[in-house]
């Protein structure tokens, strides 16, 4: 599913339209280096339900931090490595991603909920209702 409300734009960056890509966030202070980047992804594939290794080909960098796009060569194969810059206005949520239309869209699970279960709260709330 492409998840309009966070969206960001990434033209210069050289990326094909279509392509997955995962956005990291937090790379100040770390050495962009194989080892940094698979102890990265391995803590997104611990803990998101959508990300894959088909997302490791592009990695997007969230941050002030100055450095040149480049490959690095990870256990999935090789990553070209990408610096976004983002405006203060302007969010995105790490994790995977897709290129469409020049803009980079957020990649989420839907669930079907034919019991409607998402529909009701499983604990009460605090004022008893």
């Amino acid at each position: 599913m492409m998840h309009t409300h966070n969206r960001q734009s990434i033209t210069g960056n050289s990326i094909e339209d279509e392509s997955l890509v995962t956005v990291i966030d937090g790379a100040a202070g770390h050495d962009i280096t194989s080892a940094w980047l698979e102890y990265t992804l391995d803590g997104y594939l611990q803990e998101d339900d959508v990300i894959k290794s088909d997302f490791f080909a592009t990695i997007l960098l969230v941050g002030e931090r100055e450095f040149d796009s480049r490959e690095i060569e990870t256990r999935w194969g090789r990553s070209k490595v990408h610096r976004l810059h983002l405006q203060d206005t302007e969010k995105i949520s790490p994790g995977p991603c897709i290129v469409h239309g020049g803009l980079l869209w957020q990649v989420l699970r839907l669930y079907e909920d034919v019991q409607k279960t998402f529909v009701s709260t499983l604990r009460q709330a605090s004022d008893g209702r």
